[in-house]
């Protein structure tokens, strides 16, 4: 968001401004030249200031030619002149103001002209209910000057002049306590080009104070801020920049969008006002609002930091428990320090302690007597923000409650307080109004639906009860966990709600560990029943299952749009483990033929001859998992043992985003290996490779985003292994760069470098789309992702700057970068892992800043000793590897500075050995982090990290006139370092998740020269 706004600086008292006129000696030979435009007001201290209510006053001008008179737009509002225009001679101009209604003063630019001359005056008009000032504002010219304040008051008026100025504005007459209308003053003259500022305080009866700012230029064009910071609560609010300016500007808003201009409130010439939204989270923020005036080069800003929002967050802040006693648990989510405590001795507190969620126990002790009882549970921080928890106790227990107490139960350990709907549930209505809830006459319980309601947990041991009479039972498609208890997979009517039960929709996320039921003794098997396979003949579902040591029961539907094509991932699991005991059936029951398979094109695997032990069920009548005869449920793999037990399943629709098949064959398979060990090798099956016939779109450039601010990095995204039909709008192709682009600029700092970077999509058509011996494909290594950024017009040929995503659906290895020494890069993500900081760590942190790897290689043993004079070489002759160091002395290691900042002490920083594959000898700056990765560590770029990002940025940015200022980037980095101070209390990843991640990437090639050297000389740089 851009305006522009000019600012003429006026003293407000002074002597009269006269217009230079030009003059010629009189010559009897030639006529008299014409007189110059001029324009002079009778007396400058008649510029009008209006009081608040407003009104007319008059302003007396006298002009040499035809003139016209206006007033800047943004008072259009609230201030009119008239007439608009007039001839030469005396004019009266006559100014009509609105009742200014608000508590600031406001200024407004009165122009008249003259043919060639201007003369610009300022009017003021007093906020409501003040001491009144002439204006709260004086602007000086560098030479300085006197100068005098006017003000109307009939209480004694003393001042001060703030100790910084006194060198350079001291007053004219030394006299305390005044109740005349002037106070005198004089500025020193401002030999600096820069600009400076000084505030008089005035002080009257009453309490009433005023403030005068002083603004006196330098010698130079100059922008002015009264304040660089403001530090906003967590409410949010409107505030109030003030800039002084002899030159014309710009302000250039950040892009975020919980700060914005305020344009609907009366503007003045010094005065700029900013909405701050409420901060609804619970991590601070900031955003930087920029003054630029681009044809001086000059240059201010306003740092805008918002505190977080301090909670205590409770679910809920009632609940009834149990005359006969028990452990109440719930978590709160704080960001501040709490304490608990209880006003009852029956209430006690348990020892357990988490870190950002924490979760209490307390011991409800058993209530012995008739009559029901209260506690309440207090807590509350040090600022005594206080919540409280009402416990109310029943008397002692009747056999009529024992359901009522059991859904109870059901709500507390499946997380009742965060359901979907949690209508009525532990309310004191009749448990027949409790959402999902149905009863018999009698007012037991026959039925509960609960299906997708966002249950979580496990049941409790309780919940057997309602198998003994219940109709019903539904509770699949929640994300519920862990082991059942016995007292409910042992009941004599479990199997005939499990199947409604066991099916769970947890969501898993790439490579995350799959949360789901405990499978071991969940007393399950497949029903003993007839199945028509797809030639007409007939098996029984307990004989197959014998013949084999594992069996799995995969449910589709022919529609390919419910389940996309599993050929190729299904027939290569099968060829995995069939010669070692897997059995396969592969269920279409929403169709009765062969032909309607057929027509949705599943010929591939219905007539594939690889595979054994792959069979093929069709037909609506075949039901044969549930004993009630209810359906299959789709998108289902049912694994059963030799005996046809139950002993795990996979729900396809649990993988996002969206339903990802290699993902839901991934677990399947996981699951198998630990019955029947590890996979056969055998030769790799491939369908029909699809060939390319349409490369029209083979170059095509797209702009995915251009910069808004400075000049704009060059960013180029291609892909390899895609073919032609994935390059339609919203494809395959789009789709994946537009993701590599989003989780790049995710994470602080590139989300708030954002806009300074250009980003260009060039598409790359594939002949084939595989990776396998004979498949030919666009992109071969470094010099074919030269040749297509090259297409892109008007592209920054000094450094490239490159992000390779192979097609993740059909790669499977690891990410690495190769590095030029102009800066180029070639980022190549191979890992199939995208969305999950891949392209961070490859072109965020190689790429882009020549960030380092943190991770060690196990078995490399010490830094060679060599190695110390080409980091230093690389460090102090190009910034490269910011991150690692050879130093371990906390005083001189690269980022000492952070070490010393008390600013960067909650981030967790030192010196840790172990990194740029090394495990001695080398060191960095955090445990984990992006560069070392594994958990959630693999969004986190450290504070080193990220002053190197930020100074490659920058410099890329605004060119060789930008310079480096620490306490600049400390400001930037807030969001940062607040953001990391919080993730540092995390639980961190685990060795598995760190020797996981290193697996998916490798340390970067480092190529000698430029890219163009690289292309002259023929170096071959082929994908590894």
């Amino acid at each position: 968001m851009k305006m522009k706004q000019n600012l003429f600086v006026l003293p407000v008292l002074g002597l009269l401004l006269m217009l230079c006129q030009g003059c010629s000696e009189d010559k009897e030979e030639n006529p008299p030249a014409p007189e110059s435009p001029s324009i002079t007001v009778e007396s400058e201290e008649d510029i009008p200031v209006f009081d608040t209510a407003g009104g007319t006053l008059a302003l007396t001008f006298t002009t040499t030619s035809d003139w016209t008179a206006s007033v800047d737009g943004a008072a259009s509002g609230w201030l009119s002149v008239s007439p608009a225009s007039g001839e030469a001679g005396t004019h009266t101009l006559s100014l009509v103001t609105t009742a200014n209604d608000s508590y600031d003063e406001r200024n407004a630019s009165v122009t008249i002209t003259s043919g060639s001359v201007k003369k610009t005056l300022t009017v003021t008009q007093k906020q409501k209910d003040a001491l009144l000032l002439t204006s709260n504002k004086v602007e000086l010219e560098a030479e300085g000057g006197d100068f005098s304040i006017e003000l109307q008051a009939n209480v004694e008026v003393t001042y001060e002049i703030e100790s910084g100025a006194q060198t350079w504005l001291t007053p004219v007459a030394r006299s305390r306590g005044l109740t005349s209308s002037f106070l005198a003053f004089h500025a020193e003259a401002n030999e600096e080009a820069e600009a400076r500022q000084a505030v008089i305080k005035l002080a009257g009866g009453n309490g009433l104070t005023e403030e005068v700012t002083v603004y006196q230029i330098g010698t130079g064009p100059a922008l002015v801020l009264s304040q660089s910071e403001y530090i906003v609560s967590s409410a949010g609010e409107t505030i109030q920049v003030e800039l002084r300016s002899n030159t014309a500007y710009e302000i250039e808003m950040p892009g975020v969008d919980w700060l914005r201009k305020n344009s609907s409130r009366s503007l003045s010439t010094y005065t700029h006002y900013f909405i701050v939204d409420p901060n609804e989270t619970y991590d601070a923020r900031s955003a930087v609002i920029r003054f630029v005036d681009e044809e001086n080069e000059l240059k201010d800003s306003v740092n805008i930091v918002q505190v977080q929002k301090d909670a205590i967050i409770l679910a809920k802040n009632k609940y009834e428990v149990s005359g006969a006693g028990e452990t109440l648990n719930f978590s709160i989510q704080t960001n501040v320090d709490f304490t608990v405590s209880t006003n009852v001795d029956w209430i006690t507190q348990n020892n357990t302690r988490g870190l950002t969620e924490y979760p209490l126990s307390f011991t409800i002790s058993p209530n012995d007597n008739d009559n029901s009882r209260t506690g309440i549970i207090t807590i509350a921080d040090a600022n005594n923000n206080r919540q409280e928890i009402t416990v109310e106790q029943t008397g002692k227990v009747n056999l009529k409650d024992i359901e009522r107490e059991a859904l109870i139960e059901l709500y507390k350990t499946t997380g009742g307080d965060n359901w979907g709907d949690n209508t009525n549930w532990c309310s004191d209505k009749p448990v027949s109004e409790w959402l999902g809830i149905s009863v018999t006459e009698n007012g037991e319980v026959r039925g509960i639906v609960l299906s997708g309601n966002g249950l979580t947990g496990t049941l409790p041991e309780s919940f057997s009860i309602f198998l003994d009479h219940c109709e019903w039972i539904m509770l699949n498609g929640n994300n519920m966990h862990g082991t059942i208890p016995s007292s409910i997979t042992m009941h004599p009517r479990w199997s005939e709600f499990a199947w409604d039960i066991i099916i769970q929709c947890k969501p898993y996320y790439g490579d995350s560990k799959p949360i789901n039921f405990d499978f071991t003794g969940i007393n399950l098997k497949i029903t003993d029943a007839n199945l028509t396979l797809l030639d007409g003949s007939r098996l029984n579902s307990l004989e197959w299952c014998r013949r084999n040591d594992i069996n799995v029961v995969l449910t589709a539907e022919k529609r390919k749009t419910m389940i996309p094509d599993i050929t190729e991932l299904l027939i290569n699991l099968q060829l995995d483990y069939q010669n070692k005991g897997l059995g396969t059936l592969l269920c279409f029951t929403d169709c009765n033929t062969p032909n309607e398979l057929k027509e949705y094109e599943w010929e591939d695997i219905i007539d594939n001859t690889v595979t054994t032990n792959l069979d093929y069920v069709i037909g609506t009548d075949n039901y044969f998992l549930h004993t009630d005869n209810s359906y299959l449920q789709s998108r289902m793999a049912y694994i059963f043992d030799k005996e046809g037990n139950l002993v795990n399943l996979v729900n396809y629709d649990n993988y996002i985003p969206p339903a990802d098949s290699e993902a839901f064959f991934g677990e399947v398979k996981r699951i198998i290996s630990t019955y029947l060990g590890e996979p056969e090798e055998h030769p790799e099956y491939v369908p029909g490779m699809y060939t390319s016939t349409d490369y029209s779109k083979d170059g095509e450039v797209t702009v995915l985003q251009k910069a808004t601010v400075g000049k704009g990095i060059d960013l180029v995204l291609m892909g390899d292994a895609f073919v032609d039909k994935d390059m339609e709008e919203g494809g395959p192709y789009e789709s994946t760069m537009k993701v590599a682009m989003e989780e790049l600029f995710s994470v602080e700092p590139y989300k708030s470098l954002k806009e300074r970077f250009n980003v260009y999509m060039v598409k790359a058509v594939s002949p084939n789309g595989e990776y396998t011996d004979g498949a030919k494909r666009a992109i071969e290594g470094d010099d074919d992702c030269f040749e297509y950024a090259l297409k892109v017009p008007g592209i920054n040929t000094e450094r490239l700057n490159i992000i390779m995503s192979a097609n993740p659906k059909k790669l499977a290895t690891t990410s690495y970068a190769s590095l030029y020494e102009d800066g180029s890069f070639v980022a190549y993500i191979l890992s199939s892992t995208i969305g999950f900081y891949d392209v961070l760590h490859e072109a965020g942190g190689h790429g882009i800043a020549k960030l380092a790897d943190e991770y060690i290689i196990e078995g490399s043993d010490t830094m060679p000793e060599e190695n110390k004079e080409i980091y230093d070489y690389a460090w102090t002759t190009k910034g490269w590897w910011a991150n690692v160091d050879w130093r371990s002395d906390p005083e001189t290691v690269k980022w000492a500075r952070f070490l010393k900042d008390e600013r960067y002490k909650d981030e967790n920083l030192g010196v840790f050995e172990g990194a740029d594959t090394w495990e001695y000898g080398c060191y960095r700056p955090s445990e984990y982090s992006t560069m070392n990765g594994g958990g959630e560590s693999t969004s986190y770029l450290n504070a080193p990290s990220r002053e190197q990002i930020y100074k490659t940025v920058m410099q890329l940015s605004e060119g060789s006139s930008w310079t480096y200022d620490y306490e600049e980037f400390v400001r930037f980095d807030a969001v940062s370092r607040n953001a990391a101070a919080s993730r540092s209390l995390r639980q961190q990843p685990s060795a598995t998740q760190v020797e996981k991640w290193k697996k998916t990437h490798r340390p970067p090639v480092r190529v000698k020269g430029t890219w163009r050297d690289a292309k002259k000389n023929h170096i071959v740089v082929p994908y590894r």
